[in-house]
């Protein structure tokens, strides 16, 4: 091969290739050309040439895939028609046979019979989903909607994830006779859907074929708000789904197989001990991805995993990073949209730590399972700080059992279990071992489950105060983190205790310092939740909407307290009974302590303990901090109806009123306009979600509010707000808010009386968020 001297070329033909890049893209040429120009030859200089400059062509080549990723990765989906419309698709992954609605991924072609390109649907049945299978074809009709959600900052960002996933619209299966599967389908199932099917006949306890499930094919929806929720808290949410650290794991069994391969025919084999090693490897990881569907997370791990393997393989020495830096720079030419998506940046961040920890671990002659676990666990812990503004201190330990538990124990004996069982036809001895390796893996998933209940509980119990961390943490804050905890690792034992002292300490001191009052709208869909925070104490009213034992705040709520140092609620206050207001009630109050509890004197709430709390009264008065809260409605033994009867609030503080007034109708506000005559509020909770039935003119003249905020869902059922009622506050002067609009709202109230208001979708805008 001809020697090119390193510093002649590299250079001039980095920056060429740069300039050349560019306009290929700009002029509409997109990413393909360009990236594969200019990524590939700078890849192979960097090859081949150890200098200065071929590594600057790779950080430049990775740093231009990176913004061309992030520029692509909006690209305009094919506009959805609106009002009902016929599909004809594949129904993609699987169908639940547990929950009711349930929904799946609707890969579309055909649009009121037109053909059109494939079109990515999440579709939610409920008519027909127990004849719906995973590969089947079916003509649906469909309401399509806008491929959008909640958004509350400290929470899991949904639309990100959509776009991420190239998901394109959200359907909604309607009762139609035009419901049928297409003939050329037959009743074939997908392998997926086929293996989910065998999970659930064999095991009939939930806990654990959701868990298998998920575990073994991807899928989990089955998993119960419960089983997430622990998850969650024990910081192992990234385990229970296939993603890249599962697929990477993966590779092990096949290497030592390869190494006992090895061992055992020795010389007979005329391959390469590596090479070997590498194949089996990536068999088994190739494997365990197409059981999980071969979803995106799975993809760029095993495709990292192939780059840096055939990388490995070759006689061309390149360090980790620039393996890792190659194969990020060639995935996201394949896919730009993995440049929004944190599973990809997850999968990156576990890839390196093997890389490095593999590297380390030759340097040092160190023990490299259970050094590589301590590395895998302080990052993952590092990065889930940063993603979610929480980490339990539990969860380190918690990963160092449970990584192993479900690589090494669970995950090969469900495979084993699922070979066993595709091989029992051939004869009848495998049907009793098969047998019998269920109900060992039906014992060991529960001892899993057993296994963080009791360490739940023993935390609740004695270290709850100690084993949070709550802060708010910047990229800055999560790169200085993971050098301290990488430091901790390297520097050896009897450094660990100073680190890791300085570390939370602190950690535990970046609380977030309030002064005067803030109030925050939560946006939980069509529903209500409102915190009120005067001087560190917390009052809620409402709890938003549940769904069966789907509760939305309990995917908002949680975080949302660590961020802001709360551990106990010192007042709660149900406005009535309807779902879209108390659907949080039950798991709030057995989640948290809160010290006092009041509720709307309603039909639907005289539960077992309903007596027990106070209702409800007009003048009934507390203190939060140096705010006065006051019920003023409902009046005692009135025969209104629900929403009339909700508990309405007036917070006063430095001089500012906030008026909170559940789903009130004309009713119950003509009844306020009539007792408190002279009430004018500077802040109202726009009653019944802007309903035609509630905010009169009777009721605004007397309040002449300078904010209306208003808790509704994006393009909800009901229409709500109505047009003619946010005109009416327009009309009256007033500031109008709405979380479907603006997502979580948070209002703040100076001691001198100043009103700061921060909408939260404009003030963290994306490209992948509906502003």
């Amino acid at each position: 091969m001809v020697q090119i001297p390193p510093g002649a070329i590299n250079p001039y033909l980095t920056s060429i290739l740069f300039i050349l890049g560019s306009i290929l893209f700009w002029f509409g040429y997109r990413h393909w050309l360009a990236y594969l120009i200019f990524v590939g030859i700078s890849g192979w200089l960097l090859l081949h040439y150890k200098s200065a400059w071929s590594w600057a062509a790779l950080n430049l080549g990775l740093l231009y895939s990176m913004i061309i990723g992030y520029l692509l990765a909006s690209s305009a989906f094919t506009a959805l028609p609106k009002g009902s419309v016929l599909a004809e698709g594949k129904v993609m992954g699987v169908v639940s046979s547990q929950q009711t609605p349930t929904q799946f991924e609707y890969s579309v072609n055909k649009l009121n019979k037109v053909r059109s390109e494939p079109i990515k649907l999440k579709v939610t049945c409920e008519h027909i989903c127990s004849e719906v299978k995973g590969g089947q074809y079916w003509r649906l009709l469909l309401s399509l909607k806008a491929p959008t959600a909640t958004y509350n900052p400290h929470s899991f960002d949904t639309e990100r994830w959509l776009m991420s996933q190239g998901i394109q619209g959200y359907g909604y299966v309607k009762p139609s006779q035009r419901n049928t599967l297409l003939a050329h389908s037959s009743h074939h199932l997908s392998y997926r859907q086929f293996i989910y099917e065998q999970i659930v006949d064999t095991f009939s306890e939930p806990q654990t074929s959701a868990s298998l499930a998920a575990l073994l094919i991807g899928y989990r929806t089955d998993l119960s708000s419960l089983q997430r929720d622990r998850l969650r808290e024990a910081g192992l949410s990234h385990l229970i789904a296939i993603s890249g650290l599962h697929v990477s794991l993966a590779m092990f069994p096949g290497m030592l197989l390869g190494s006992l391969a090895w061992v055992i025919f020795g010389s007979r084999l005329k391959y390469r001990k590596q090479l070997i090693q590498v194949v089996l490897g990536l068999s088994t990881a190739t494997t365990y991805a197409l059981l999980s569907g071969f979803e995106p997370p799975a993809q760029r791990a095993l495709f990292m995993l192939l780059m840096i393997a055939v990388l490995s393989l070759r006689d061309i020495y390149a360090s980790g990073y620039q393996r890792l830096a190659v194969a990020i720079m060639i995935m996201l030419i394949l896919e730009p949209k993995s440049m929004i998506d944190m599973s990809f940046w997850l999968t990156v961040v576990v890839t390196g730590v093997i890389l490095f920890g593999l590297e380390v671990k030759a340097q040092n002659r160190m023990n490299s399972l259970i050094y590589l676990q301590l590395l895998l666990c302080t990052v993952i812990s590092a990065f889930q700080l940063w993603l979610f503004s929480e980490y339990s201190l539990t969860s380190f330990i918690q990963n160092l059992w449970a990584i192993p538990f479900i690589s090494f124990l669970i995950i090969p004996i469900g495979f084993l279990w699922l070979t066993l069982k595709g091989l029992n036809s051939l004869t009848n001895y495998i049907g009793p071992i098969a047998a019998a390796i269920a109900t060992s893996l039906d014992f060991i998933v529960y001892l899993f489950w057993y296994a963080l209940e009791v360490i739940d509980q023993l935390k609740k119990e004695h270290f709850n105060s100690v084993l949070v961390w709550r802060s708010y943490l910047s990229l800055v804050h999560v790169v200085l983190l993971m050098m301290v905890l990488i430091a901790i690792w390297l520097t050896g034992l009897r450094y660990k205790l100073v680190h890791a002292v300085v570390l939370i300490g602190v950690l535990l001191n970046n609380s977030p310092k309030r002064e005067g009052l803030v109030l925050t709208a939560f946006d939980v869909g069509q529903g209500t939740a409102i915190a009120i925070e005067v001087d560190n104490n917390l009052m809620l009213y409402d709890s938003g909407y549940r769904h069966n034992d789907w509760v939305k705040i309990a995917g908002v709520l949680p975080a949302w307290l660590l961020a802001n140092g709360y551990e106990d609620i010192d007042y709660y206050i149900e406005s009535h009974s309807d779902i879209d207001h108390s659907g949080g009630t039950d798991w709030l109050l057995s989640n948290y302590r809160v010290d006092t509890v009041l509720q709307s004197h309603s039909h639907l709430s005289a539960k077992a303990n309903f007596l027990e709390r106070p209702q409800c009264r007009p003048n009934m008065s507390y203190n939060l901090g140096q705010a006065k809260i006051t019920i003023l409605s409902p009046p005692q033994n009135n025969q209104w109806s629900d929403n009339d009867r909700s508990c309405v609030v007036l917070i006063n503080y430095s001089e500012v009123k906030i008026l909170l007034t559940g789903d009130i109708e004309n009713r119950g506000e003509q009844w306020l306009v009539d007792n408190y005559p002279s009430l004018t509020v500077d802040i109202v909770l726009v009653p019944h979600h802007g309903s035609k039935t509630s905010s009169s003119w009777s009721l605004l003249n007397v309040l002449k509010p300078n904010v209306a905020i208003n808790t509704s869902g994006y393009r909800n059922r009901f229409n709500f707000p109505h047009d003619e009622v946010v005109n009416r506050y327009k009309q009256m002067g007033s500031d109008f808010y709405d979380t479907s609009t603006h997502g979580q709202v948070r209002l703040f109230i100076s001691e001198s009386a100043e009103i700061n208001i921060q909408p939260s979708r404009q003030q963290n805008p994306a490209l992948w968020r509906r502003n």
